[in-house]
């Protein structure tokens, strides 16, 4: 039965009260557990992983209707990530710091490797 759906008995007060309780204690958790994940290089080294194959840094076009529809839910996925992350902006910055000197030093590496060719 939905909530609003429930008759305005004792009962089904006690019980909105009881779920309402327990979403407040989901979101707590799930704020608490982005934080100690957002708190090391390891976890914002998942993270970004997580946004980049999500495609939230390029375009989901694909000329292919059906792998584009595949595309935009990923990337709806990670568009929630980026909104829970972005509620710490200092945290975001310093993950896509890393992550550009991650991607400056492998180039780097590549271009010294090229050039002893």
């Amino acid at each position: 039965m939905e909530p609003d759906a429930w008759p305005d008995t004792a009962s089904a007060r006690a019980r909105r009260k009881l779920q309402a309780e327990f979403a407040a204690q989901d979101a707590a958790e799930e704020e608490a557990d982005l934080l100690w994940l957002l708190a090391s290089d390891q976890g914002r080294r998942v993270v970004w992983r997580k946004l980049s194959r999500a495609h939230v840094f390029r375009s989901a076009f694909d000329p292919e209707p059906v792998r584009m529809a595949f595309v935009l839910g990923q990337r709806e996925d990670g568009l929630r990530l980026v909104e829970a992350v972005s509620r710490y902006p200092k945290a975001l910055a310093l993950m896509m710091e890393e992550a550009n000197e991650r991607e400056r030093t492998r180039n780097a590496i590549l271009e010294r490797a090229s050039d002893s060719d």
